[in-house]
Formats: structure tokens, C-alpha cells, sequence
């Protein structure tokens, strides 16, 4: 993890977190693209889920910083101030100093406690992830090996090192798929009620998921009908799915009114983002997200290039309504994201507009283990290939502070030009802060810092098991 917040959309994000738990307030300090609310305050865009969620490790930071000593906290802000990129003689520096030179810059302290927030969201992404694989009756052996494929070669490795919200948003993705396949088998109203919780939740972090409703209210009804459920059973399922996500919309709205005085007003009604569906070529942001080797689902999703070897074992052991359920949301969100004006994701590593489809679409690869032709070892050893080269593929831009790379080449660059800048800068370029500050941060502080991401792994490695000797196979 790098310690520090990278962009602008990061440093929003945190900026709400630290007002709410501060003031119990949502505005934020003026910066590059905050929004002027009709208070004079300025807000953020972006949903308040993940800011929301992310007070309590604000809170624990706030107990650190209190019982660091001044010191000790000045070594945190000198790591966080060492990296360098190098290209030629010239040495660029990271974006997020540049940011905090024109805006209110946040504790080091602060802001590495509340960005350990991904690397421990990615994380129970792949425990979930594994849970669902069991749900469908794969074996956990296999199921883990792929887990570990989209931990480490897919784009999930990169994210969890940002504070963007696309990894809660893809947690609670697979937390609805998880609670779907228990719907089918139990139709109960609380489970309907749960997923449209979560379906909530996923709206106020980002308002794109409002756009999931229909598919999941679709597949409770068909569930419902499928179970012999009559109508009236059928309609209170809807309801108790619906009634969380009415409040959700309820609650954005109001909150549109507080800061904008119009429901209908978001954030998204200013100059940056008027554009919207309006100038963008959908080719050029299908280029973008498919193909481009430092933005395509190609390169950060690799594995994925096998899938169509596995559709048809895969429908049959999900079925049919759920591959449809994952061909629509990815249909969904890359339509969606190519026409967006922003359809590149600004400063960014990855297609992070698709993570949350991403998950959905390394299940079927599972279904490469349970082959029984031929093709199998020759698919087993493509599938190590691509998994290989995807993890190369995250180390490199794991290993270098990305903004400084969109600062050299725009936003237009190549894999090999990023890899010559990990070349070029060496250990001056390592954007890990535990490689940072060691020999710079005092050791009793080091270690209490280094608590967190090792009581991540152990949890990781113990959980994994325990799945081997009491598999979660359950449907």
C-alpha cells in the first residue's frame, strides 16, 4: 500500500469522510472539481457511501495521531514525500503533492489509516468471491486457486491500493449475487429485504448502481414465480427489495436539495461533466476499455480471454438467469462507461469503471477445472499463461506511483513507455510505504503500522484453511 491518497476523486472522498466524522458536515475544503453548493460550502460529486463507511478508521487515526509523537508523525509525511519518478534527468513528482499545495492537505496519519479502507475491502471481495464459487459446487481447491487469479492478475490488485469506490462497490456486487443464489432456494422476504440493502448501499456510494435495480427485481420475481410463489408473496418480495432502495433514493435526493436546492441536481451539472453522453465516440471508449494496454480489460483482466471455453458448463451449473444476470451488468457498465465523457477514467490505472463486473466474469473460468476432454490441459496451462502475464502486468504499475506516468505521457501511453519508466526510476520509484520508511520511521511505530495489513494476510491464510477442511459448499 502507498500511504497516500492519488487523485482528486480520492481526495473528495477522504475530505467528506474527515467533515463527517469531524462536524458530522459533508462539505469540503475548495479544490479541483468540488461543487459550489448554494450555501457558498463546497461539496462533492461523488456518493457518500464510502466516505460514510470509512469514519471509524478515522476515528482509530484519530487515536493514533493523539498518541504518536510530533516526530514520529513528520517521518510519516517525509515517506509520503520521497517518491519520485524518473524520466531522462528529470524527476516528476507525484500528483497528490501538487494537489495539497492548492487545497487543504491531510494528516499523514490520517489519511494512512483511513486508506487501509481498499486493502481491506479487497480482500473480503475474494472471500466473497470464494463463497460464491462454493455456492455453486465447485471444489474449493479449484475454487481458491481462481480467487488467488483474480487477486493477483486481474485489476483488483491495483485498486487496492487507491481509495476509489469502485471496490466497495464491487464487494456489494458480489454480496447480491451471494444473496440471489440463497433467494432461489429459500425466496425469503429477509433476504430480499438484505439485498435491497445492500442494493442501497451501492447506490449511495456510486448512483450508477440504481441501474442494477431492475435486473435483481427481475430475477426475484422470476425466482418467486419458479418456487410456486402466488402473486401477492411475489409482490411483498418486490416491496421489501424496493423499500431500501426508495429510502437510498429518497436520502440522495434530499441531500441534492441541501447542497444544490434541487433534487434533481447531484454534482454531475457543472462544466466538468455538461459533456455527458453528448461528444464521445463508442468505439473510442470500447478501444479504451478493451484494448488499450494501459487501460483495456485485455491487460488487466487477461484470464478472462479464455471465458468462452467455459460459458456453456458454467450456465449449466448456475444457470441460465445468472450468466444472463453477468452478461447484462457487463453490457451494462461498458456501454455505459464508453459514452461517459469520461469513458478513459482520467488518471487512473485499469479500466476502474468495469472493476465491479470484473469478479463476475473470472467465475466461469472455474469451470475449466471440472473438464473432462482433452482440451483441458492445454486450457489449464493457457489459463496459467494469461494469469502469469496478468500478474506481471499489476506488479508493473503496482511499482510505480501511476500520476507521475499520466504526467509524462498524458493520458495516452503504452505499456512498454510505463515499463521504461519503472526501469529508469528503480528503487527511487517503489511507490510501497513499508518499503519507504524503513530505516526512516521509528521501529516500535513501524511494526504498530504494519500490524493491520499482516493481521490482513494471516486472516486470509487461515480462512483459506479452514475452507479446505469444511468446504461452504452449501446452495
Amino acid at each position: 500500500m502507498p500511504g497516500h491518497l492519488f487523485t482528486v476523486d480520492s481526495y473528495q472522498i477522504y475530505m467528506v469522510t474527515k467533515s463527517l466524522a469531524e462536524r458530522g458536515e459533508i462539505t469540503i475544503p475548495k479544490s479541483y472539481m468540488s461543487v459550489e453548493g448554494m450555501d457558498g460550502n463546497h461539496y462533492s460529486k461523488l456518493g457518500i457511501g464510502q466516505s460514510v463507511i470509512a469514519v471509524p478508521l478515522y476515528v482509530v487515526a484519530d487515536v493514533f495521531a493523539g498518541i504518536m509523537p510530533e516526530h514520529n508523525r513528520n517521518q510519516i509525511a517525509e515517506v509520503l514525500s520521497r517518491t519520485r519518478t524518473r524520466h531522462g534527468s528529470e524527476l516528476i513528482a507525484p500528483q497528490h503533492l501538487v494537489l495539497y499545495e492548492k487545497a487543504e492537505p491531510p494528516s499523514p496519519v490520517h489519511a494512512f489509516v483511513v486508506l487501509l479502507f481498499n486493502p481491506l475491502v479487497c480482500p473480503a471481495v475474494l472471500v466473497v468471491f470464494f463463497i460464491v464459487l462454493c455456492r455453486l459446487r465447485y471444489d474449493p481447491r479449484h475454487a481458491f486457486i481462481v480467487t488467488l487469479l483474480l487477486g493477483f492478475s486481474t485489476l483488483m490488485w491495483p485498486q487496492a491500493r487507491d481509495f476509489f469506490q469502485h471496490p466497495l462497490v464491487t464487494l456489494l456486487l458480489l454480496l447480491s449475487v451471494c444473496l440471489l443464489l440463497t433467494f432461489r432456494e429459500s425466496t425469503g422476504l429477509t433476504t430480499a429485504f438484505v439485498l435491497g440493502l445492500i442494493g442501497a448501499g451501492a447506490a449511495l456510494t456510486r448512483i450508477f448502481c440504481f441501474l442494477w435495480v431492475p435486473l435483481f427485481c427481475a430475477l426475484l420475481l422470476f425466482y418467486s414465480r419458479r418456487n410456486a410463489l402466488g402473486w401477492g408473496r411475489s409482490a411483498q418480495i418486490q416491496i421489501a427489495y424496493l423499500i431500501p432502495v426508495f429510502a437510498a433514493l429518497a436520502l440522495l435526493l434530499f441531500l441534492n436539495i441541501h447542497r444544490f436546492g434541487d433534487p434533481l441536481l447531484s454534482g454531475y451539472h457543472t462544466l466538468y461533466d455538461q459533456k455527458g453522453f453528448r461528444d464521445t465516440s463508442l468505439l473510442t471508449g470500447l478501444r479504451f476499455n478493451l484494448i488499450l494496454s494501459h487501460r483495456g480489460l485485455l491487460f488487466f483482466a487477461a484470464p478472462i480471454l479464455i471465458m468462452p471455453f467455459c460459458v456453456r458448463g458454467f450456465m449449466r451449473r448456475a444457470g441460465w438467469e445468472i450468466a444472463c444476470l453477468i452478461l447484462s451488468l457487463f453490457v451494462l457498465y461498458l456501454a455505459v462507461y464508453s459514452k461517459w465523457w469520461s469513458f478513459h477514467g482520467g488518471w487512473t490505472i485499469g479500466p476502474r469503471f468495469l472493476l465491479p463486473v470484473i469478479p463476475l466474469l473470472v467465475l466461469p473460468l472455474a469451470e475449466i477445472f471440472e473438464f473432462k476432454n482433452p482440451r483441458k490441459g492445454y486450457l489449464l496451462w493457457l489459463l496459467g499463461a494469461l494469469s502469469f502475464a496478468g500478474m506481471l502486468i499489476q506488479l508493473m504499475y503496482n511499482s510505480i506511483e501511476y500520476t507521475t506516468i499520466h504526467q509524462v505521457y498524458s493520458m495516452y501511453f503504452t505499456l512498454l513507455q510505463a515499463l521504461d519508466l519503472v526501469r529508469q526510476s528503480g528503487l527511487l520509484g517503489l511507490d510501497y510505504f513499508f518499503v519507504g520508511a524503513l530505516g526512516i520511521l521509528d521501529f516500535p511505530w513501524y511494526a504498530a503500522l504494519l500490524i493491520p495489513p499482516v493481521v490482513c494476510v494471516a486472516t486470509g491464510l487461515w480462512l483459506s484453511c479452514r475452507s479446505f477442511r469444511a468446504p461452504l459448499c452449501v446452495s
